[in-house]
């Protein structure tokens, strides 16, 4: 930590001191890198996830007039923020 403030006030009728002091904090680390790779026996409940990427060729919109309906979730997403502005 360091400090950032400090400041003092004394009080001579009461002889007192009082103090307000500001610290930052901060944390010192390094970087680590370590060499990994894929493991060598995946299990079969991967149903092959782990092979490498397949081209699908052109993916396909919806079709023109297709309505797309919001989630109940997104909605009241949308309700409760406009509550806030």
């Amino acid at each position: 930590m360091y400090i950032t403030s400090f400041e003092a006030t004394r009080d001579n009728q009461s002889k007192s001191v009082s103090f307000t002091i500001e610290a930052q904090q901060f944390r010192l680390a390094d970087a680590i890198f370590v060499q990994i790779s894929a493991a060598s026996n995946p299990s079969s409940a991967t149903n092959g996830q782990t092979e490498g990427s397949k081209d699908k060729g052109v993916q396909e919109g919806e079709e023109e007039g297709e309505e797309v309906t919001e989630s109940a979730m997104y909605t009241l997403h949308r309700w409760v923020g406009g509550l806030f502005k």
